[in-house]
């Protein structure tokens, strides 16, 4: 792998890590309200609902930003890959 492509691999892994850090912040921007309200009159079901649903979409978006780090990461792949093989072919064609 070029270096290139590993400083690109470098790139994801931060986007991914400040996704995650912005889904948290989803969570508890969207959970505090909602827990300050119903814990005050006892509806901790309806806490727990909008919880979880809260928790489902984090983890939907995990996941897909996990998905698309993982085609980006095969792409550059395989584009090094096929960088290589161009370059050998020339190599071997020129002498």
């Amino acid at each position: 792998m070029s270096l290139s492509a590993l400083r690109q691999d470098v790139i994801i892994s931060r986007q991914v890590e400040a996704a995650i850090v912005i889904c948290i912040n989803h969570i508890r921007e969207a959970v505090h309200p909602i827990a300050v309200h119903h814990i005050a009159i006892n509806r901790l079901a309806v806490l727990l609902r909008a919880v979880q649903v809260t928790l489902v979409q984090v983890a939907v978006t995990i996941i897909n930003q996990i998905l698309q780090t993982s085609h980006h990461i095969a792409v550059v792949q395989r584009k090094v890959q096929r960088q290589r093989r161009v370059h050998m072919t020339l190599m071997i064609t020129s002498y």
